[in-house]
């Protein structure tokens, strides 16, 4: 009988064993620094999961002395999104489109309408 083919880890997973592995660190240890427990962590590096919160993302990238772009950039993917890594560089839009990955889809539209608003608003400060 051929052994089992392991499954492979999906990026979140491979962000948080490899930097434990290259810090020395046991997933007790970053719990304990992420303030998450160590069954969650356990979660996120063993099975598919879907797109942590912002609040999780910041916390990991925290505990594993990472940017936040890196660890946000490993969980969207984990979870089949597919953020333009060039917005990354910008704490406000990475605020923005986290939370806004987070919205119902009719918080979505009234989120696209505010975003609206403050730009033709930009624009007009511009054209005067």
């Amino acid at each position: 009988m051929a052994p089992p083919i392991p499954h492979p880890r999906h990026p979140l997973a491979e962000l948080i064993l490899n930097r434990c592995a290259e810090k020395g660190w046991s997933l007790a240890e970053v719990s304990v620094r992420a303030g998450y427990s160590r069954n969650y962590l356990d979660t996120l590096t063993k099975r598919d999961v879907k797109r942590p919160s912002a609040k999780v993302i910041e916390a990991l990238a925290r505990a594993l002395e990472l940017p936040v772009a890196q660890v946000q950039s490993a969980a969207s993917r984990s979870a089949g999104y597919r953020i333009q890594e060039l917005a990354m560089d910008d704490p406000d839009l990475r605020t923005i489109i986290a939370t806004a990955q987070e919205l119902t889809p009719k918080g979505r539209r009234q989120l696209a309408r505010i975003a609206e608003v403050i730009l033709n608003e930009t624009r007009d400060e511009f054209d005067n």
